[in-house]
């Protein structure tokens, strides 16, 4: 009764479900604005084949060639409205059409689009539990039935094992490349010509990757990373917040050396909805204490380095 006491008690529609919903609608944004229908949606060498998805109900799949544009313009301002928060309720099943259509109707897709597609799934049942008119509003307490905290807690369940079997899946794939385990599957990836380093960073990054140790360290802290990730499911916030930072350092590189953002956007909203705690609400206080003064970098390393001037100062006025 004591846990069923505490899932009830707990409020978990919080602005935490609208910054992930919004990152995973950014990701996707930014893949249709700035990719042509061509590109997108047809195949062959000189991109004049359409692809035919899984299903003729998609949104992309229901307008001929001609009419492609319609289908993506209705799509981006679904994704805008998504963005902005609006209507969680309603938004949440048309988010994860799009996502799905994408997926569906678009012959190249990463893994973030794969993903975006199982989230936005999931998030459907909390999403439609979401009486508020923004997703960055407060959390409503007010009618709201302890049944249905329980169906939003086992939907939170469900996320956060998927997040977490997504990085596992990731680890494990990864052992049982040989290039993986002798620790040189970096080195491929980052030469590659496709997928590889960008010109700007070869100069930091190819020396790196010439030396055995920090070309092994790099490619077996990738693998140690995901497998902490996979297991940050058992661990409780207070030990598992270093690695949301981590998290997002990790996929950030990815844009760096891959280029990929609209992945970035994806793994990001997964990391903030899976290690902040499900019933945590940012607030624009506790986002001023991060930034604050008391908590700055600078400003600690500069009262720091000025307490020990002074005391040099006064051990010189000793000595002499």
């Amino acid at each position: 009764m004591k846990i069923i006491s505490q899932i009830t008690n707990k409020e978990y529609h919080t602005n935490v479900v609208g910054l992930s919903r919004s990152l995973l609608a950014f990701g996707t944004l930014l893949t249709l604005l700035f990719n042509n229908n061509q590109l997108l949606f047809f195949y062959g060498v000189d991109f004049d084949t359409r692809y035919i998805g899984q299903s003729p109900f998609t949104l992309f799949g229901l307008f001929t060639d001609a009419n492609l544009m319609y289908a993506k313009l209705i799509a981006i301002a679904v994704l805008l409205v998504v963005i902005l928060g609006y209507y969680p309720r309603f938004m949440g099943i048309l988010h994860w059409y799009i996502t799905y259509s994408f997926l569906s109707d678009c012959p190249i897709v990463d893994g973030g689009d794969q993903i975006a597609s199982q989230i936005t799934l999931i998030l459907i049942p909390i999403t439609l539990l979401d009486s508020r008119k923004s997703h960055w509003n407060k959390p409503r307490t007010k009618n709201y039935s302890p049944y249905l905290r329980i169906v939003t807690y086992f939907a939170f369940f469900l996320l956060h094992f998927q997040i977490a079997f997504i990085y596992f899946d990731a680890a494990v794939s990864k052992i049982r490349v040989e290039e993986w385990i002798n620790g040189t599957a970096v080195y491929y990836w980052f030469t590659s010509p496709t997928f590889g380093v960008g010109d700007f960073l070869q100069p930091l990054i190819y020396p790196l990757l010439k030396h055995p140790i920090t070309l092994t360290l790099i490619t077996w802290s990738t693998i140690a990373l995901e497998l902490t990730l996979a297991g940050a499911l058992f661990m409780k916030y207070t030990k598992s917040k270093i690695l949301l930072f981590l998290g997002l350092a990790f996929h950030f590189m990815i844009i760096l050396i891959h280029g990929l953002p609209s992945f970035f956007c994806t793994m990001s909203a997964c990391l903030v909805i899976y290690l902040l705690p499900s019933n945590y609400h940012i607030s624009s206080i506790k986002i001023a204490e991060i930034f604050s003064k008391k908590n700055d970098f600078f400003f600690v390393f500069k009262k720091k380095f000025e307490t020990i001037l002074s005391k040099n100062k006064s051990s010189k006025r000793v000595i002499s």
